[in-house]
């Protein structure tokens, strides 16, 4: 797994190798030579790749260098190959090779490679100690891919359009997760990696075994070891209170109890789709009743939902977004 993660130290663009797939058909989607490819990669005339690799691909005038901090609720840390390791801002240009790092309470959101026919861009979501690293970045005329190397914590990446054609991939010490409609959830666990599938199916790849997740599932992955069978999520509570669109006079909030449910989490944005995160906490039962809630910043509406974790600690979809209003100082 050394050899993996030295390799993707500085390239720019990558595509994980699927069950069936080989250097000529990879090649061939990628409008690049076969031979070339071999040879970036060090792979022999005859040697086809292992299932989960990732090739690097040549460089291209399409190819887009540059991810960006989108959303930063409380601090961080960003580290490029060329430069010392500086506080995390809004704005932050984040070329490859860089780490970025979420301290204790507090939550980012990176916007990676973008399809240049329609704009549509994966954008991801880190929670609080994460750390990742930027491997790849790639921008084309008909698709998009992203790689990032998950070293600590856990991201969420959001769900694209239908319509635009690429690949978010996520690698971690044990494997890979990689889904070319966004929409799932990877956490490192001091003994795996876990994925959940929230919107859109994704494939789980260790030890060169390839397992589909379909929305709604998840699996875990161990180093050397084949994805576990996959697992339904657990539906989400129903918020009960407070009611979507109300004002927040209380810090109290509700929904209701999900069976078989060990758990629960509770997050809190600044905006509808979740890219702003400012606030998680995870609780045992259907209400959170905080002595206080310190929110970051002023803000007229914040918006919050809730998950369910299962039995085997397979958090499941969230809930839909409930608007609430902070009260006027004249209410």
């Amino acid at each position: 797994m050394i050899a993996l993660w030295l390799s993707l130290a500085f390239a720019a663009d990558f595509r994980v190798v699927h069950a069936g797939d080989t250097v000529e058909s990879i090649a061939a989607a990628a409008g690049q030579s076969p031979e070339v490819l071999r040879t970036l990669n060090g792979l022999g005339a005859d040697e086809q790749p292992r299932v989960g690799q990732l090739l690097e691909l040549t460089d291209n005038e399409h190819a887009h260098q540059v991810g960006y901090v989108i959303a930063l609720s409380g601090s961080g840390t960003a580290r490029s190959p060329a430069a010392a390791e500086t506080a995390l801002r809004l704005g932050d240009e984040l070329p490859v090779g860089t780490t970025v790092c979420t301290k204790a309470g507090s939550f980012a959101t990176i916007r990676l490679a973008a399809n240049a026919a329609t704009g549509v861009h994966d954008d991801v979501s880190l929670l609080s100690e994460t750390c990742v690293v930027i491997r790849g970045l790639g921008s084309h005329k008909t698709s998009r891919s992203s790689t990032l190397g998950l070293e600590s914590g856990s991201v969420s990446v959001r769900s694209v359009s239908e319509e635009a054609e690429g690949e978010m991939n996520v690698v971690t010490r044990d494997g890979v997760t990689t889904g070319a409609l966004g929409g799932f959830r990877v956490t490192l666990e001091p003994k795996a990696s876990r994925t959940e599938a929230l919107y859109a199916k994704v494939a789980v790849i260790g030890a060169e075994v390839e397992r589909e997740l379909p929305a709604g599932f998840g699996a875990r992955v161990t180093e050397g070891q084949a994805p576990t069978e996959t697992t339904p999520l657990l539906v989400p509570g129903q918020p009960r209170f407070p009611e979507d669109g109300s004002v927040l006079r209380r810090h109290d909030f509700g929904w209701t109890e999900v069976n078989r449910a060990l758990g629960y989490r509770v997050e809190i944005s600044a905006t509808p789709d979740f890219s702003d995160l400012v606030f998680v906490e995870d609780v045992p039962q259907a209400t959170w009743l905080p002595d206080r809630l310190a929110l970051p910043r002023p803000a007229r509406a914040w918006w919050w939902r809730v998950s369910t974790f299962d039995r085997l600690g397979y958090l499941g979809i969230p809930s839909d977004g409930q608007q609430v209003l902070e009260p006027l100082p004249s209410e």
